[in-house]
C-alpha cells in the first residue's frame, strides 16, 4: 500500500507545471577610458603565469557573458 501511494505522488509531482526560470543579468559596471588604459598598465606589468592575470582574464569572461545576456533581454 505504502509503495502504491508513493508512486501516486510521484506521478502527481511530475504533472506540477513549474514556471519558466528567469534569467538573471547583473548591471555592468562601466569603466573610463582612463581607467581601462591604467589597468591595461597595471595588468602588462604582472609576470607571466601570475595567478592574478588567470582571474583577471576569468572575470573579463564573465563581464563578455553578463555582456550578452543584457543584449539578449527584450
Amino acid at each position: 500500500m505504502r509503495a502504491l501511494l508513493l508512486a501516486a505522488c510521484g506521478l502527481l509531482g511530475a504533472c506540477q507545471t513549474l514556471p519558466a526560470p528567469k534569467t538573471v543579468c547583473l548591471p555592468l559596471k562601466p569603466y573610463t577610458t582612463e581607467e581601462q588604459a591604467r589597468l591595461g598598465a597595471q595588468l602588462a606589468v604582472l609576470p607571466s603565469g601570475s595567478d592574478l592575470v588567470g582571474a583577471i582574464l576569468d572575470y573579463q569572461r564573465m563581464r563578455d557573458a553578463d555582456r550578452a545576456c543584457l543584449a539578449a533581454k527584450p
